[in-house]
């Protein structure tokens, strides 16, 4: 994600890894990787951070909604444009409604608008959106939004309210209805006139496409106006989109009876439905047409052929009065569908697995037992569906609730009752992914849990059309709970990168009182947090209010985090020494007139020392931290410190470091190393003036006091302070 501050991107994450809903786009994983590179610094050589973030989301097949619309507007027919807006309405009633604190998107667009192969609509790119609590209006001057998407009330006093997307809604409703010209023709019309206009253009295509002109003439009328009543300038005027939804609804109720009294003389030559079943009765709803019918049309229930023969013949004949697609033969399936007791014949079974795993985590993909994908199938008397349009239902993948099915049986229960035990069951919110039946039979895709669950659940299919004839059997898994887990989705990596979020650590959860606690004490990163723990390691256990375990398990996670090679001085004047820190404020040595002495080769008299002036270096430190001029003095290079930039601490020593020496990277070299330079008696001063003299030899012999040869210390290029290379030897000083 180039061109994307810190700030944005957790934005989009944040926002992204909440939403579960079938018209919002789905967070499938999460990368996040930060990479040190030579940089320059005032003149100065020095390592920055360079960060790579990934998000990866669900992908949409066709793209999204801004190549689809055009002038002609004939990329897609009615009931496609229909789905895309409805499909819209329903993604955004979900971030405005069904979100605690809700969500307004600030930049719905056909760009932000992607189609999976299904032509199904889902909201994308959260990066400026907005979390809204109680107060439904705030005033902003950021800038936010595309230009032609953009409200008048933003535009003028940059007010945001859950209005703005609404006006947002009605551009894209009226471009996907009227094309990008007609767009604009709008403003040069009166709403009664455009209406009839895009009304008027819809109506032709109908006609050579539809055998429903009227139904859908109606509908495209009622979204036109929609559309129309989103962009009104006064934004109290504008609808809510639980209004909108509630409206289309309402359209497709209409569109449903008028599919049912479809236009008779449409059907010349052919024998027309004379009853329509309504809950397993027939209903007249067209004129009879039977000279052997009867002439009370019958409100109830009318004798049908009980004769399997009869029964195909009478199909038979009223389908060739149907268009295509309209009827399918009759089935024999079992004797009704009971919704309680009885046998139902028909249902869905998941095959090809044992179940999901148990446990499940938050932010990962369901996995199965066996390794391998799911697959849900349609099956009548233990014979899988192949044919008709049983065979190619749309499935909900969700969760229920586990204890109901243990104490019921999976047979015995209503349709009312399961609807019930679906977890957080709310309209459609808690379907988990989809997918459409395909001969009888569909791979189950990707998807994950957001939030943890102590209670079990299951796992469950079930056909999304509520209004069956046919009682189709949910299938049910094995019971499973659902667990934290940071996974790649939260961030959770061994080692984590110092600047991640610290709930992001073992034992510390987004949401819990300890995050919350260490957010109040500016502590949001493992940096943060380590540092805070080398100053107070009791106070920070304290802050937490972790038992023993709990803080091992998190110090042992956080401790696997690189500090890197940032290193912060504090001098010691009266030593003429410094103390040097690294990144989390752990003391890692001691430079002494030049010479650099790791921490591990102190004896405990002289840690002890340290320690007296640590906390000396802590509030210095913090001091350099607030006032913003905490700058690195060197970097790690190697195992020993190198200059980058001027000592920004008043008590420096009087003779600063140069350079250092050259430290072994082999453990046992380096106590041999320490060991024997800790006898060395020799100055730096001493060590430069015999350099000034000429002396430029591959390698230079240091002497003990006694005058005998202690061993050769090669030469070795490392950084000065001028960011060059340089050769010259530093052997160690005789620390204290």
């Amino acid at each position: 994600m180039p061109g994307v501050d810190e700030e944005q991107f957790q934005n989009e994450f944040k926002n992204l890894a909440r939403l579960q809903h079938r018209n919002i786009v789905r967070l499938v994983g999460y990368c996040h990787h930060i990479q040190e590179v030579p940089a320059m610094y005032e003149g100065k050589l020095v390592l920055a951070e360079k960060i790579h973030r990934a998000l990866c989301l669900e992908y949409m097949s066709n793209g999204s909604l801004e190549k689809y619309i055009s002038d002609e507007c004939d990329k897609y027919d009615w009931h496609t444009g229909y789905g895309i807006i409805k499909g819209i309405c329903q993604g955004l009633k979900y971030l405005h409604t069904k979100l605690k604190p809700p969500i307004y998107h600030l930049d719905l667009k056909p760009a932000n608008i992607l189609l999976d192969e299904n032509m199904v609509p889902r909201i994308a790119d959260f990066g400026i959106s907005r979390l809204f609590g109680d107060e439904r209006t705030r005033a902003t001057k950021s800038t936010l939004g595309t230009q032609g998407y953009l409200p008048p009330e933003y535009i003028r006093n940059y007010l945001i309210s859950s209005k703005f997307d609404i006006f947002s809604l009605g551009v894209v409703i009226i471009k996907i209805m009227a094309g990008r010209a007609g767009y604009y023709r709008s403003a040069e019309m009166s709403s009664h006139e455009f209406t009839n206009f895009v009304q008027e253009n819809w109506t032709n295509r109908l006609h050579e496409t539809s055998s429903l002109m009227k139904a859908y003439s109606k509908q495209v009328k009622i979204c036109i106006e929609i559309g129309l009543s989103c962009v009104q300038e006064d934004r109290h005027k504008r609808p809510t989109v639980k209004n909108i939804v509630d409206r289309l609804n309402e359209t497709e109720t209409e569109c449903t009876y008028a599919y049912k009294k479809f236009d008779v003389q449409e059907n010349s030559g052919g024998l027309t439905p004379d009853y329509f079943m309504n809950n397993g009765r027939p209903v007249s709803e067209v004129p009879l047409n039977n000279d052997a019918s009867p002439s009370k049309q019958a409100r109830t229930a009318w004798q049908y052929p009980t004769d399997m023969t009869a029964q195909q013949e009478l199909g038979e004949r009223q389908a060739a009065s149907l268009p295509d697609g309209i009827y399918e033969p009759p089935r024999q399936i079992s004797e009704g569908f009971p919704e309680s007791g009885g046998t139902t014949r028909v249902k869905l079974r998941f095959v090809d697995v044992e179940g999901p795993k148990d446990p499940l985590y938050t932010g990962c993909p369901v996995q199965w037992l066996n390794g391998e994908n799911a697959k849900v199938v349609i099956f009548e008397n233990d014979k899988q569906i192949t044919q008709g349009n049983l065979s190619k239902l749309k499935i909900e993948i969700l969760a229920v609730h586990a204890d109901f099915f243990t104490e019921r049986g999976q047979a015995d229960f209503t349709k009312e009752e399961f609807n019930k035990q679906i977890h957080m069951y709310n309209e459609n919110e808690s379907v988990l992914t989809t997918v459409n039946l395909k001969n009888g039979e569909a791979c189950i895709g990707s998807f994950f849990f957001t939030e943890s669950y102590r209670k079990k659940l299951r796992l469950t299919a079930r056909v999304e059309r509520q209004d069956l004839a046919v009682r189709v059997q949910e299938a049910i898994t094995d019971p499973f709970v659902i667990k934290d887990h940071r996974s790649a989705l939260n961030g959770k990596r061994y080692p984590p990168s110092k600047e991640e979020a610290v709930h992001h650590l073992e034992n510390i959860s987004l949401k819990g009182k300890r995050c919350n606690d260490l957010a109040d004490k500016n502590i949001t990163t493992v940096k943060r947090l380590m540092r805070h723990y080398h100053r107070d390691k009791s106070g920070l256990q304290k802050l937490t209010g972790m038992k023993d375990e709990d803080w091992s398990t998190m110090v042992t996670h956080a401790t696997t985090c690189d500090p890197g090679v940032e290193i912060y001085s504090y001098g010691v004047a009266e030593e003429n020494c410094e103390l040097l820190f690294n990144d989390f404020y752990d003391l890692v040595g001691v430079l002494t007139n030049g010479d650099y002495v790791p921490v591990s080769h102190l004896d405990q008299f002289q840690q002890l020392k340290m320690k007296s002036w640590k906390m000396s270096a802590f509030k210095k430190l913090e001091e350099r931290e607030k006032s913003g001029v905490l700058i690195p003095d060197y970097l790690m290079m190697n195992g020993c410190p190198v200059r980058t930039v001027p000592l920004n601490n008043d008590a420096g020593p009087s003779v600063q470091a140069k350079r250092t020496s050259q430290y072994p990277n082999d453990i046992a070299a380096q106590h041999e190393f320490g060991d024997r330079h800790s006898l060395i008696g020799f100055s730096l001063a001493e060590v430069l003036s015999n350099n000034d003299a000429g002396d430029s030899k591959q390698e230079q012999t240091v002497h003990q006091g006694h005058g005998q040869p202690d061993a050769s210390i090669t030469q070795a290029n490392i950084l000065n302070d001028q960011g060059s290379l340089s050769a010259q030897p530093t052997p160690l000083h005789n620390f204290l």
